[in-house]
């Protein structure tokens, strides 16, 4: 994905390129999801659920996600629905901001009596970018998902804060997203590709 590209592998991919020098990389940041049977891709990171046939799956990272909002912006809901922890119509009728995918919006969930729903929002700004959506967020606009590798800085930074709420939220339905890497076993043979798989998951998991 762009986002994950830009935020978690940019520096790993620098370090690799400063330990192999003479490894050329083509890197492709894409929603769309590659086919190892027909495209011409060494290696993929995917995130999600992976059921690609003849192809490993070596698991990278977990994160959760995060209901976020500037602290300035907060404090406003929590004045305007009178309470400390936002309850499920109050994100209702919150002012929130979408994901747009290649399959359309991706929905909100939230755990209730032991199961995944859907919910409902009215969305201020949709976008399939994700730094469009950060920085409407940083600008007090409106509240949103992210998983926590895209806004941990942010957050400790102070610049965002997580919306406490009566129910977990989440993107999907479960609260953390998983990221892997994909090969295919006889790729895995040539050494170049070997070392950059085995270097993209040392420092990613290192992180």
């Amino acid at each position: 994905m762009p986002d994950y590209g830009e935020i978690a592998l940019l520096e790993v991919m620098q370090k690799f390129r400063q330990a192999y020098p003479d490894i050329i990389l083509d890197l492709d940041y894409s929603y769309d999801l590659v086919d190892f049977s027909k495209d011409p891709v060494d290696i993929a990171i995917r995130a999600g659920f992976v059921s690609e046939d003849r192809v490993i799956a070596k698991h990278l990272s977990r994160s959760e996600f995060k209901l976020v909002a500037s602290a300035k912006l907060l404090a406003s809901l929590q004045k305007q629905f009178s309470t400390h922890s936002l309850s499920l119509a109050n994100i209702e009728s919150a002012p929130t901001f979408q994901v747009k995918a290649q399959s359309g919006l991706v929905s909100w969930w939230v755990f209730e009596s032991d199961e995944w729903r859907k919910i409902n929002v009215t969305p201020k700004l949709i976008s399939n970018n994700g730094k469009t959506l950060l920085q409407a967020c940083l600008a007090h606009e409106g509240i949103t998902l992210f998983p926590e590798w895209w806004v941990k800085q942010h957050l400790l930074s102070g610049e965002l804060v997580e919306v406490p709420t009566d129910l977990p939220i989440s993107s999907v339905s479960r609260t953390e997203l998983d990221m892997f890497i994909l090969y295919s076993q006889a790729k895995y043979q040539i050494p170049k590709i070997k070392h950059c798989v085995d270097f993209i998951m040392e420092h990613l998991k290192e992180d």
